[in-house]
């Protein structure tokens, strides 16, 4: 099961060079590496994953998911407005909905995080 913004599957693709599997078949078949095969992942929100039982709430939230996560972060408003876990995440240069990095970071301060930024992360409190 992977995280994301919808209940879904999504089609991952392998890469030679391993570091470049990815969601994006772009990205995996980028450079050296060229795709080798792929697998179909079942995606499910973390508000849908709770609604179910199927997880406890959790304290902290760590995404480092090639992209996806705020996507991700879209599908957990539910947790993240009630629970308020802290949250680590590796932008990769996207942000919601695709735009600018920094909507991330405006839409969780809109929940009342504050922003910490690290060398390759970004920790919400």
């Amino acid at each position: 099961i992977g995280i994301g913004g919808k209940n879904e599957k999504l089609t991952f693709y392998l890469s030679s060079a391993r570091p470049r599997s990815s969601f994006d078949s772009k990205k995996a078949g980028a450079q050296t590496g060229r795709i080798v095969g792929t697998t179909e992942v079942e995606i499910r929100t973390i508000d849908s994953l709770l609604d179910e039982k199927d997880i406890p709430v959790p304290d902290h939230i760590k995404l480092d998911i090639e992209g996806l996560g705020p996507e991700a972060l879209q599908g957990s408003v539910e947790t993240l407005r009630e629970h308020h876990p802290s949250i680590y995440w590796e932008p990769h240069g996207t942000g919601i909905d695709g735009s600018d990095p920094g909507s991330v970071e405006a839409f969780l301060r809109g929940m009342d995080y504050e922003i910490t930024k690290l060398d390759y992360g970004v920790i919400a409190e």
